[in-house]
Protein backbone atom coordinates (compact mmCIF):
# COMPACT_ATOMS: atom_id res chain seq x y z
CA UNK A 1 0.00 0.00 0.00
CA UNK A 2 1.34 3.60 -0.90
CA UNK A 3 1.10 5.75 2.32
CA UNK A 4 0.84 8.49 0.07
CA UNK A 5 -2.15 7.70 -1.40
CA UNK A 6 -3.91 7.57 1.71
CA UNK A 7 -2.03 10.49 3.85
CA UNK A 8 -2.54 14.27 1.57
CA UNK A 9 -0.16 16.39 4.61
CA UNK A 10 2.76 17.64 3.15
CA UNK A 11 4.08 17.10 6.68
CA UNK A 12 4.73 13.40 5.41
CA UNK A 13 7.80 12.51 3.38
CA UNK A 14 9.90 9.28 3.01
CA UNK A 15 13.19 8.24 2.23
CA UNK A 16 14.03 4.93 1.03
CA UNK A 17 17.68 3.70 1.52
CA UNK A 18 18.68 0.71 -0.18
CA UNK A 19 21.73 -1.35 1.02
CA UNK A 20 23.85 -4.63 0.15
CA UNK A 21 22.36 -6.82 3.24
CA UNK A 22 21.48 -10.21 1.69
CA UNK A 23 23.97 -11.49 -1.10
CA UNK A 24 20.99 -10.41 -3.65
CA UNK A 25 21.31 -6.94 -2.58
CA UNK A 26 22.61 -4.90 -5.11
CA UNK A 27 22.14 -1.05 -7.13
CA UNK A 28 20.78 -2.94 -9.83
CA UNK A 29 17.81 -5.09 -7.97
CA UNK A 30 17.43 -1.53 -5.58
CA UNK A 31 16.82 -0.02 -9.08
CA UNK A 32 14.18 -2.81 -10.26
CA UNK A 33 12.02 -2.12 -7.00
CA UNK A 34 11.98 1.59 -7.90
CA UNK A 35 10.39 4.17 -7.80
CA UNK A 36 8.57 3.16 -5.02
CA UNK A 37 6.06 5.69 -5.01
CA UNK A 38 5.32 8.18 -7.51
CA UNK A 39 4.77 10.59 -5.06
CA UNK A 40 7.00 13.83 -5.25
CA UNK A 41 7.40 13.37 -1.61
CA UNK A 42 9.42 10.23 -1.62
CA UNK A 43 12.92 10.12 -2.37
CA UNK A 44 15.23 7.00 -2.66
CA UNK A 45 18.89 6.57 -2.12
CA UNK A 46 21.72 3.70 -2.55
CA UNK A 47 23.99 3.71 0.46
CA UNK A 48 26.77 1.69 -1.36
CA UNK A 49 29.31 1.87 1.87
CA UNK A 50 26.26 0.81 4.28
CA UNK A 51 26.84 3.90 6.81
CA UNK A 52 23.54 3.90 7.67
CA UNK A 53 22.28 0.57 9.01
CA UNK A 54 25.35 1.70 11.86
CA UNK A 55 24.53 5.26 11.79
CA UNK A 56 20.95 4.30 12.76
CA UNK A 57 21.78 0.95 14.83
CA UNK A 58 23.69 3.58 17.21
CA UNK A 59 20.44 5.28 18.28
CA UNK A 60 18.56 2.44 18.38
CA UNK A 61 19.13 -1.09 19.88
CA UNK A 62 21.06 -2.81 17.04
CA UNK A 63 24.57 -2.73 16.06
CA UNK A 64 23.04 -2.59 12.30
CA UNK A 65 19.74 -1.35 12.09
CA UNK A 66 18.18 -2.22 8.22
CA UNK A 67 14.26 -3.01 7.42
CA UNK A 68 13.48 -0.35 9.87
CA UNK A 69 10.74 2.35 10.09
CA UNK A 70 11.77 5.73 11.46
CA UNK A 71 9.53 9.08 12.53
CA UNK A 72 11.18 11.63 12.88
CA UNK A 73 9.58 14.59 13.92
CA UNK A 74 8.78 17.91 11.75
CA UNK A 75 12.00 20.15 11.50
CA UNK A 76 14.65 17.47 12.47
CA UNK A 77 17.69 17.38 10.00
CA UNK A 78 20.19 15.14 9.53
CA UNK A 79 23.44 15.63 9.66
CA UNK A 80 26.35 14.14 7.14
CA UNK A 81 27.29 11.91 9.70
CA UNK A 82 24.24 11.08 12.50
CA UNK A 83 20.94 10.88 11.26
CA UNK A 84 20.26 11.55 15.57
CA UNK A 85 17.44 9.13 17.46
CA UNK A 86 14.10 8.91 15.78
CA UNK A 87 11.46 9.36 17.85
CA UNK A 88 9.75 6.41 17.38
CA UNK A 89 10.15 3.53 15.13
CA UNK A 90 9.34 -0.06 13.95
CA UNK A 91 11.67 -2.80 13.04
CA UNK A 92 12.22 -6.59 12.21
CA UNK A 93 14.99 -7.33 14.87
CA UNK A 94 15.53 -9.93 16.76
CA UNK A 95 18.03 -8.02 18.98
CA UNK A 96 15.02 -5.23 19.63
CA UNK A 97 11.80 -5.08 21.89
CA UNK A 98 9.00 -6.49 21.19
CA UNK A 99 6.87 -4.12 21.21
CA UNK A 100 8.17 -2.09 18.84
CA UNK A 101 8.16 -5.11 16.18
CA UNK A 102 7.12 -3.55 12.81
CA UNK A 103 3.29 -4.31 12.24
CA UNK A 104 1.54 -2.09 9.44
CA UNK A 105 -1.30 -1.50 12.10
CA UNK A 106 0.99 0.04 14.47
CA UNK A 107 2.73 1.90 11.60
CA UNK A 108 -0.90 3.29 10.74
CA UNK A 109 -1.51 4.21 14.25
CA UNK A 110 1.65 6.32 14.67
CA UNK A 111 1.35 8.03 11.75
CA UNK A 112 -2.09 9.05 12.63
CA UNK A 113 -1.13 10.21 16.10
CA UNK A 114 1.37 12.47 14.47
CA UNK A 115 -0.96 13.82 12.17
CA UNK A 116 -3.97 14.71 13.88
CA UNK A 117 -5.51 16.32 11.22
CA UNK A 118 -5.15 13.01 9.48
CA UNK A 119 -8.17 10.83 8.55
CA UNK A 120 -8.24 7.23 9.79
CA UNK A 121 -7.06 4.16 7.62
CA UNK A 122 -8.91 1.63 8.05
CA UNK A 123 -6.69 -1.76 6.96
CA UNK A 124 -8.00 -4.75 6.06
CA UNK A 125 -7.00 -7.63 8.85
Amino acid sequence: MDVFEKVESQAVVADFVWIEKLSNDSFEAAQDKMPVSEDPRTRVWWDSENVLPGAVGEHMCADVAWDVYLFYDPGRVWDDDDPGAPDAFFHKLSECPSDQYMSRYDFWQELEARLPDCDEVVLDR
